[in-house]
């Protein structure tokens, strides 16, 4: 890194298909607020800070992103719950994460884990 410059943190922005579809699962499942929203663009955050953007696109390429949670299993029984296929289960890794994959509406890999 250069000096005098400090990486504070990444955003990701994913494309959807469909807006109101993608913000059910990051608002509604995910528990991010919407902080801005227009007719094909939505920026979400949480209290914590973790940010992700949301832009309308006709077809989307599937992406990916990880988020660092608390309170990882509780959101792996919510999502699971609510029907969200789950691609790779629950399990700890070796360097310390508890942590899952899931795949949002639009087909993105969403990786989600809690360090312990």
């Amino acid at each position: 890194m250069a000096p005098g410059v400090e990486l504070l943190s990444f955003r990701p922005n994913l494309p959807v298909r469909d807006l109101g579809l993608a913000l059910a699962f990051y608002r509604d499942l995910l528990g991010l607020d919407v902080v801005h929203q227009e007719e094909a663009f939505a920026l979400l955050r949480s209290a914590g800070g973790a940010e992700v953007v949301l832009e309308a696109h006709p077809s989307p390429q599937a992406a990916g992103c990880y988020l660092y949670v608390r309170g990882v299993e509780a959101l792996h029984a919510r999502l699971a719950d609510a029907g969200v296929r789950v691609e790779r289960r629950l399990q700890r890794q070796p360097w310390g994460l508890l942590d899952f994959v899931a795949v949002d509406p639009n087909g993105h890999r969403i990786g989600i884990g809690e360090w312990q």
